[in-house]
């Protein structure tokens, strides 16, 4: 039987939680591990994450994965979990497990937000949160374009075992907490859909970073976190269609 692991993304706090500044939003893997216990579905969550360069991060990720009984792996990995999951899968290949990868939200071609430090207003902004960019410079440094040009080098795309889910919402759509990172192009509020596509593409949905994970009712709107309850279950949906079709 195939067993789902989660990789979460970027959280320089080092404990595994949704920030806003100084503020516990909720645990990053929270609605995920409710939506799959519901659905009755294998799922292991991997703690420890979201900071330092994917090569560190998967490291600290590959004993924890090592504990499953499963010999087929789907590596599930939102924002920069996806690309800490192209790091194991050659690993965990080689240790005898067969894997696959779904990655959505990921910078696979990198963030213009990791170069932003620079930015002035972007600065204010952060010291305003009580959140130090300096200090975190040498995680934003892996995930520049210009890293990931390098990074895409050593981990080759595979279309025949990776996979992407495209998120990409209107400015009305998208959470007020990412206005300031938001690109101009088509994107999730925060990663553009060009650095998101990856491998074969499953399907596209209407939900910003934080939505994709579950957190639909950061938004003020009433409206819009109806329906982005409803998209985010279709992404779950979809990720266990994946398993079902795999299964036969």
């Amino acid at each position: 039987m195939s067993q789902f692991i989660y990789l979460h993304g970027l959280c320089t706090y080092g404990d595994d939680e949704l920030h806003f500044g100084p503020a516990r939003i909720g645990r990053l893997d929270r609605h995920l591990v409710e939506s799959f216990a519901r659905r009755q579905t294998s799922f292991l969550s991997v703690n420890g994450i979201g900071f330092g360069s994917p090569e560190e991060q998967a490291e600290t990720a590959l004993p924890q994965i090592q504990s499953s009984t499963s010999r087929h792996l789907v590596l599930l990995g939102h924002s920069m979990g996806g690309l800490t999951a192209r790091v194991l899968q050659p690993r965990l290949e080689k240790a005898g497990y067969r894997v696959d990868i779904i990655t959505w939200g990921t910078p696979h071609h990198g963030t213009s937000a990791a170069i932003r430090n620079d930015s002035r207003s972007v600065k204010k902004m952060a010291n305003w949160l009580g959140y130090n960019l300096e200090m975190r410079a040498a995680t934003f440094k892996h995930y520049t374009p210009d890293a990931l040009i390098t990074f895409n080098k050593r981990y080759p795309f595979r279309q025949e075992s990776q996979f992407s889910l495209l998120c990409d919402v209107p400015l009305r759509y998208t959470t007020p907490l990412l206005f300031a990172l938001r690109p101009s192009e088509p994107s999730d509020g925060f990663i553009k859909v060009e650095s998101q596509s990856f491998g074969q593409i499953l399907d596209r949905f209407r939900l910003d970073h934080f939505s994709a994970l579950g957190y639909c009712d950061l938004h003020p709107l009433p409206s819009v976190r109806t329906h982005s309850r409803a998209e985010f279950n279709r992404l779950v949906e979809s990720v266990l269609s994946f398993r079902r079709d795999d299964s036969k």
